[in-house]
């Protein structure tokens, strides 16, 4: 696997990630690329784990990550698979790490209580595999570390967007 992400080496890849960041309200402008929002509105071949169910108050939609550890493990037939993501983190210093195939992609901290962070990065494969896994790790929840609300689940985050774009 060849790994990159937004800072990436390859100026082709960071293009095509700030291509896809212009178009995000206008998909029907990218190429030959598949939307799937797999977070909020999960399918049948995504099998989520640690991630309560989809909640919503009436301009909003977000599902949240529970504990320490979360996975997202996805179908797909495509070499290249973007992603982006929106997450709201309820306390400064929490510290988010994605990785894939034990590699880090991305590592988060929040700077401030309730801060909203977003970001894209971008798997490449030598091969298409069928089933790929990511693995998420929040390093504070509630409960956890910290309390940061009489709700006794142990919430880390919330998802307000996570998108998954694929290429051939």
């Amino acid at each position: 696997l060849v790994l990159h992400s937004a800072q990436g080496n390859s100026p082709r890849v960071d293009s095509l990630l700030e291509e896809l960041r212009r178009n995000l309200n206008d998909l029907d402008r990218i190429g030959q690329m598949l939307d799937e929002e797999i977070v909020l509105n999960s399918r049948a071949d995504i099998e989520l784990t640690g991630f309560a169910p989809t909640e919503s108050s009436a301009a909003n939609q977000w599902r949240w990550a529970l504990g320490g550890r979360q996975t997202i493990a996805f179908q797909s037939p495509c070499r290249k698979n973007y992603f982006n993501y929106k997450f709201q983190i309820p306390c400064a210093s929490t510290k988010i790490t994605i990785r894939f195939a034990e590699e880090v992609i991305q590592e988060i901290v929040s700077q401030k209580d309730q801060e909203i962070v977003q970001g894209s990065f971008c798997i490449e494969a030598s091969t298409a595999a069928p089933a790929q896994t990511l693995q998420i790790d929040c390093s504070s929840w509630n409960q956890g570390k910290q309390r940061f609300c009489d709700d006794q689940r142990p919430l880390a985050y919330s998802v307000l967007q996570f998108n998954l774009f694929s290429e051939s």
